[in-house]
């Protein structure tokens, strides 16, 4: 648990697991940020009638999944059973692409068709 107390700049050129795990974790908390900020504008609409309150829960349970996804990540990336390439990286990719997908529906727009099919706004 010494890492913990160790500066970023000793983590950054190590090979053991631990510590790249730790450095992950610190970078991971900054770029949670920003992704947190947009998963909130996704949720912020609140539909007529609702209430100001309609997606306090939804969001609490999202916040709870993303740092728990995050810690398990650190964890797994400790053990070896993660690869540190992959690391905590793929959760914020899902959390950034619900946000997004978030973003979306709360514009009107609807979930875009990737994979064939009309769109209805051509």
């Amino acid at each position: 648990y010494m890492y913990r107390s160790m500066p970023t700049r000793m983590l950054l050129g190590s090979d053991n697991l631990s510590l790249i795990a730790e450095l992950q974790w610190r970078l991971s908390l900054g770029i949670s940020v920003p992704i947190l900020a947009l998963l909130s504008l996704g949720l912020g609409k609140v539909p007529p009638r609702k209430g100001h309150f309609h997606h306090v829960l939804p969001a609490i349970i999202l916040f709870i999944i993303y740092f728990n996804l995050l810690t398990l990540s650190k964890r797994w990336i400790a053990q070896d059973a993660l690869s540190p390439f992959i690391g905590c990286w793929w959760v914020h990719m899902l959390f950034l692409g619900i946000a997004l997908a978030l973003i979306w529906k709360a514009t009107g727009r609807g979930i875009p068709k990737i994979w064939g099919g009309r769109s209805r706004h051509v």
